[in-house]
């Protein structure tokens, strides 16, 4: 008996039903290659994220500090415990005396805080929100005040944060500890600048397991990465010095109603820096509150200026190295001197008739430092400037350095170059006639100016800093001869200084200020005094800058007498021998 067939409607049913199980199996096979073939990677991570979670571990900021004679350190900048304030606003949503306790709140933040008691009362108010950042930093006293209240909706968060213990004290040479927008807190100006990654470390991570509930799961992180501590960094400047200049400063600011100061001490046979301060200052735990952003910049590295008569021991030094005059050489000074159409006079119209080339340093002759650069090759007078290392940056450790400005001398007119003789057309930073000048302390050598005496990372490696010579712009012979002359000019110049039982160099300086807008000269001074003690084996040179003081002429009258009375304590502090 043969088989029945099926209808030819079964077969289809059947055969549609056996294809849309292929489909169907198809299909999911395809998915489940899409899912876990082609795009495994993503939906991998995406699951892993669910389920991990990844924690940064921040790195805690290099410290920073100076120290005294002894190598004792003391702290500029390390990092403190703040507490931090916050309000929970939904907190209060449901209290039947809200707005009373909201006025509460914000008049009590204002007086302890000084935050807008309208601004605070206006986020407390917010219905629903679950956080208001009210202030940050509180100080022990804010925070314990606060808390004794035990206000509803307000919290407290312990966060580190950057501390700079001895306020003021040389913020121009620290800089802080800023924010910006995209890299967070970083450094900015000064050493927190200059060393930002030195400083910073690096942070650390972790991976976290959690259940789906989101839960810890306890067991232990799968990929841990350590934070790495900033490096500590260990200044050549001494606290003692350092303190000594800052309070000078602000009292001849007081004195002479300047508009500015600075003061810069340094090893002339190191470069080391022992001490640099200028006035205004700010304080660096609350750079928010500075007036604008200029009280940030270092004057002493990034305001160039016309030095005056102090860079006269720079032509002499040029114009004796080559030979073309000695001490002894002399001149006939008329008080005038006619070059190219310009009249150069000296200071108050005088004139000092018969003068050897030591009298033109003892009584600061414009016409006689003239007569010493003529009697060279302006470009030799060009090469010897250079070699002083005037008009580049010198490479200290620090941010912002300029370069000053020497263009006049590449136009070789002869008026340009008989006024920068003495001072004037030609823009140097403090550091650097400084630095220029300790060539003369230093038996010819000029050695690299430097802040940073080592660094120490968080394992225990020591980077020294390497003393390196930076030029030799003159010779041993030479320098001793200058030596010899700033010496006469403290003992029988304008810039009389006793020190009992020391020998000591110095020259002071008197510039016009050069007006940006008209040209010509403003009737402004910039008082300026150079010198290093004991004369002839130095331990320190110091440099003391004066802005637009009022009611005295002449740097001899205003900074002579702060040079001596730094110098006696130096000599005293560094327990220097007598020379005599």
């Amino acid at each position: 008996m043969g088989k029945k067939k099926l209808p030819a409607s079964v077969n289809w049913r059947i055969n549609f039903i056996l294809g849309l199980f292929l489909l169907i199996g198809g299909l999911i096979g395809w998915r489940f290659f899409y899912l876990q073939v082609l795009h495994h990677k993503t939906y991998f991570l995406q699951a892993q994220a669910q389920h991990q979670n990844k924690t940064e571990i921040k790195s805690q900021r290099g410290k920073i500090y100076l120290k005294d004679k002894d190598e004792k350190n003391y702290f500029l900048a390390t990092n403190r415990e703040y507490y931090n304030l916050f309000a929970v606003p939904r907190e209060l949503d449901n209290l039947k005396d809200r707005s009373e306790v909201i006025a509460d709140i914000a008049e009590t933040l204002a007086r302890i805080t000084g935050l807008a008691q309208d601004a605070t009362a206006q986020k407390l108010s917010k219905t629903g929100d679950p956080y208001e950042p009210l202030f940050e930093k509180l100080s022990d006293a804010q925070y314990r005040e606060i808390w004794e209240r035990d206000f509803p909706g307000l919290h407290f968060v312990k966060e580190w944060k950057r501390w700079y213990p001895q306020e003021t004290l040389a913020a121009h040479v620290l800089g802080f500890l800023g924010r910006d927008e995209e890299r967070g807190e970083i450094g900015q100006y000064g050493v927190e600048g200059y060393y930002q990654d030195t400083l910073a470390g690096a942070a650390g991570a972790s991976v976290d397991s959690y259940d789906a509930s989101g839960n810890w799961t306890g067991v232990p992180s799968e990929f841990f990465s350590p934070a790495r501590d900033g490096d500590d960094i260990y200044l050549t400047l001494d606290q003692n010095i350092q303190f000594m200049i800052d309070k000078s400063l602000r009292e001849i600011m007081e004195k002479w109603e300047a508009a500015g100061a600075s003061a810069i001490v340094m090893d002339p046979k190191t470069g080391a820096i022992l001490g640099m301060a200028s006035e205004p200052s700010f304080n660096p735990n609350e750079y928010a509150k500075a007036p604008n952003l200029d009280v940030f910049l270092n004057p002493i590295i990034q305001n160039a200026y016309e030095p005056g008569s102090i860079f006269k021991p720079i032509t002499m030094s040029s114009a004796i190295d080559s030979g073309a005059v000695t001490p002894q050489t002399t001149y006939e000074d008329t008080g005038s001197l006619l070059i190219g159409g310009h009249v150069i006079t000296n200071a108050a119209n005088r004139a000092f008739g018969l003068s050897t080339m030591t009298n033109v340093l003892e009584k600061s002759i414009n016409t006689g430092i003239v007569f010493a650069q003529r009697k060279m090759e302006k470009d030799e007078f060009k090469g010897y400037i250079e070699s002083f290392n005037l008009g580049r940056r010198l490479g200290i450790d620090l941010a912002g350095e300029v370069p000053g400005n020497i263009a006049n001398l590449k136009y070789k007119r002869d008026i340009d170059y008989a006024t920068i003789a003495f001072g004037q057309g030609i823009a140097v930073t403090p550091l650097q006639i400084v630095s220029a000048v300790s060539a003369i302390a230093n038996g010819g050598a000029i050695m690299r100016p430097f802040l940073v005496e080592k660094t120490v990372s968080s394992e225990g490696e020591e980077k020294k800093t390497e003393v390196k010579e930076a030029a030799r712009p003159i010779s041993a012979q030479t320098a001793s001869t200058l030596t010899a002359m700033m010496v006469s000019t403290v003992e029988n110049g304008y810039d009389k200084i006793k020190v009992d039982g020391y020998y000591v160099a110095g020259k002071t300086g008197t510039a016009q200020m050069p007006d940006p807008e008209k040209g010509g000269y403003l009737d402004q001074y910039v008082h300026s005094f150079v010198g290093f003690a004991p004369a002839y084996d130095p331990a320190f040179i110091v440099l003391l800058k004066l802005d637009t003081p009022r009611g005295v002429r002449f740097a001899s009258s205003s900074l002579a007498p702060v040079f001596g009375d730094l110098t006696k304590f130096l000599l005293n502090y560094l327990e220097i021998p007598p020379d005599y």
